[in-house]
């Protein structure tokens, strides 16, 4: 059995006890206290008639509660380096494995993804993922590689076994199949950061083509089967995923989002940078994963942001930047926040590009966040969601929702 089994976390407590009690013939009526059809002047059900009921009634929630607590998400890594720390070893299926990597295919480089773990209270479930995925980096820059980093933070119903891993390294597969890694000699490397966002086990569409491209171009699955939900009971799951909502939400504003996951965002990013200049560092945040960004990572920007001001010094005029943080972009898709969050942020970033507009410092109208919501986004309340909007720390990019073009037109304040 797996080893997770003992470790879920599923309210079964009060089935289980039923279950016991009407397997023990303890009369129904007397426990929910409802009247149920014809009794004797005691008011007990005839035994004829209590004694199949409740043993029936307490199959079926043994039955229940076998199968909702197998089916919780496991609290442990499910992707343990096992102390090793190096690559995964051949004996580890690719669907186990913290680090992948893609068969090169016709003349391209391949294509890698770390995964780092973190619990419910934010700190590592698995410490050596974490400094796998930023040693990786520096052993790939020691051999020449250039490197186009991408790091994810994920957001609700998914962790390091759903379906949402299946379409990331997708994506990252046709970042390096595009113009921009082709032209300029890129190796894309995602960093998958992983938490807890769905308390039972997801749901994963095997028939989908992000599933097929990755397992040909991963020569494997890269998902565990035995960590979804595709049986014939995962029907079950369905009522306790959507309920979840506001307690995931929790945890990712208010536990998940402390000091290990900022460490591990900062040092992946500082090492690609460290390791060879010309790399490039895409952050990006999708629905409660775009909550943690905005609760551990800007913040933690804004020392070194405020560092770059002139402020008429002219000393630090000549060495001022206007993006002096180790991220060319971070990118907000469908932020879970509060709408206080992004406008207490583009204040500062109003202000940041004040700064740097009246020192006239190159670049600083160039973006440094963005932030996109759309209606298109059904796993968020309606109350989240409005037209797409970037932030910029110089300008406001209003598009339609369903479309976002490169060249969309600006409104300069």
């Amino acid at each position: 059995m797996d080893k997770d089994k003992q470790n879920r976390d599923f309210p079964c407590g009060p089935f289980v006890v039923l279950a016991i009690l009407t397997s023990w013939n303890v009369p129904i009526e007397s426990i929910c206290h409802l009247p149920m059809g014809r009794r004797k002047r005691d008011g007990r059900l005839p035994l004829h008639v209590a004694e199949p009921m409740n043993l029936c009634l307490g199959i079926l929630l043994l039955a229940a509660c076998i199968v909702l607590v197998s089916g919780c998400a496991s609290r442990r890594a499910m992707r343990p380096t096992m102390g090793q720390a190096g690559d995964p070893p051949d004996s580890v299926k690719k669907s186990e494995a913290w680090y992948i990597e893609s068969t090169p295919q016709d003349g391209q480089r391949p294509v890698s993804c770390s995964f780092v773990e973190f619990d419910e209270r934010g700190d590592y479930l698995d410490f050596q993922q974490h400094r796998r995925a930023y040693m990786k980096m520096r052993e790939l820059s020691a051999h020449g590689e250039r490197l186009f980093v991408v790091i994810f933070v994920h957001g609700w119903k998914n962790n390091s076994q759903s379906g949402n891993v299946v379409d990331f390294n997708n994506f990252l597969r046709q970042l390096a199949s595009s113009e921009l890694a082709k032209s300029n000699d890129y190796r894309v490397y995602g960093i998958y950061i992983s938490w807890r966002g769905n308390v039972v086990q997801p749901s994963v569409d095997t028939q989908s083509s992000a599933f097929t491209n990755t397992r040909k171009a991963f020569g494997d699955s890269i998902l565990d089967p035995h960590r979804s939900r595709n049986g014939p009971f995962g029907w079950l799951f369905w009522l306790p995923e959507q309920l979840s909502y506001w307690d995931r939400k929790g945890a990712a504003e208010n536990r998940v989002s402390r000091v290990p996951l900022a460490r591990t965002i900062f040092t992946c990013a500082h090492s690609a940078k460290r390791y060879n200049k010309d790399n490039r560092v895409f952050l990006m945040g999708h629905s409660f994963g775009a909550l943690m960004l905005e609760q551990s990572v800007l913040p933690a920007t804004l020392a070194q942001l405020t560092d770059e001001w002139p402020l008429d010094d002219p000393q630090l005029l000549q060495s001022a930047s206007a993006n002096p943080l180790p991220f060319d972009l971070i990118m907000l898709v469908n932020s879970a926040a509060p709408s206080i969050y992004a406008k207490e942020f583009y204040g500062y970033m109003a202000a940041h590009r004040a700064a740097l507009k009246s020192s006239k410092v190159p670049g600083a109208d160039a973006p440094i966040v963005i932030s996109l919501t759309s209606t298109a986004d059904c796993r968020l309340p309606t109350s989240m969601l409005g037209s797409m909007t970037a932030v910029w720390p110089a300008s406001t990019v209003k598009v339609p929702s369903h479309f976002l073009k490169p060249s969309a037109s600006t409104d300069r304040e």
